[in-house]
């Protein structure tokens, strides 16, 4: 064939020689020099480890630039990953740039994947439960060593809880529990009208809240004549709790 490909080991001449149409015959040779390539090996420990734990690995060799996949330069390398991960080592010498690969596997166990349900807004004096998933043992941060946590909040509180696999990997995930005050309604008005007179009353609460009175009435302010004496109540909702 007029074309080959060639990958010599050692300083090599190759010759090619022509016939042509007419029988003549000739020939032509190409020398291929080969260049010494670096030596490379990478060493370190063939244990599984958790996410993102370190393990140290080094790279040896004859070369004078050792570069790893990551970024990394040099020959000791503290790797770590969040899987499985090949690390490649390319060593290079530096004088004719050629250069050699090698690779490390760091071997990467699964970790808890955490979540937390329960309900996170609630009202003052209102017990909450909050229950963590995704781990075979859980640590919460107020000490409590189950999955399921119900705790009695004094006011808005952010719980952490660290969860285990049984292959050692930790996780943690955190929750803020917000705790609403519950509003307070103070009505003013007249308490006391002769008989077919109106009076006004109006509630009025901390916050931004809606009102609702026992009389049916869906606004701040009432006016009213009761037929006989009548005891009117006001709630206050701002969202979340209702008061009065």
């Amino acid at each position: 064939t007029a074309g080959i490909v060639v990958s010599p080991t050692v300083a090599t001449v190759y010759t090619v020689t022509g016939l042509g149409a007419n029988g003549c015959v000739s020939s032509s040779q190409h020398s291929i020099s080969v260049l010494a390539s670096p030596t490379v090996q990478v060493s370190g420990s063939t244990m599984s480890v958790c996410p993102n734990e370190t393990v140290a690995a080094t790279a040896t060799g004859n070369g004078d630039l050792f570069i790893w996949s990551d970024g990394f330069f040099g020959t000791n390398h503290n790797v770590k990953a969040l899987s499985t991960t090949i690390f490649t080592v390319t060593n290079t010498f530096t004088a004719n740039s050629c250069y050699t690969q090698a690779t490390y596997t760091l071997n990467v166990k699964p970790a808890p994947v955490m979540a937390i349900t329960g309900n996170t807004i609630v009202c003052e004096a209102t017990t909450v439960s909050l229950t963590a998933t995704g781990a075979d043992s859980y640590t919460w941060s107020d000490g409590v060593t189950t999955n399921t946590n119900t705790f009695l909040p004094a006011s808005t509180t952010t719980l952490m809880v660290v969860g285990q696999l049984l292959n050692g990997c930790k996780d943690s995930i955190v929750q803020t529990i917000k705790v609403v005050s519950t509003p307070t309604v103070n009505i003013t008005g007249t308490d006391s009208i002769c008989e077919g007179q109106f009076a006004t009353l109006t509630a009025t609460a901390n916050g931004t809240v809606t009102y609702s009175w026992n009389s049916g009435a869906n606004t701040q302010s009432i006016s009213v004549s009761p037929a006989g004496t009548f005891t009117y109540i006001a709630m206050a909702y701002n969202g979340v709790c209702s008061g009065m």
